[in-house]
């Protein structure tokens, strides 16, 4: 059986087993933000691309009190 593109997303993917719960938070957004992406490349029907770009704005959205990449 054939891998899905987000198997293949995983696969050079690092195995994270230590660190803060904040920065396993931002490890699995980044992630998440980098599959989503790769699941859009190709073929992908108009509502399905817009619901995941929709959904890739709320992920790279700053959490509340974070400060501006700029900032830190």
């Amino acid at each position: 059986m054939g891998k899905s593109i987000l198997d293949a997303a995983n696969m050079n993917e690092p195995h994270v087993v230590s660190g803060t719960a904040d920065e396993l938070c931002e490890m699995s957004r980044t992630r998440l933000i980098r599959q989503i992406s790769l699941a859009l490349q190709g073929d992908v029907p108009a509502d399905a691309r817009q619901a995941g770009l929709t959904l890739i704005g709320w992920l790279a959205r700053r959490m509340p009190g974070e400060p501006p990449d700029s900032e830190r």
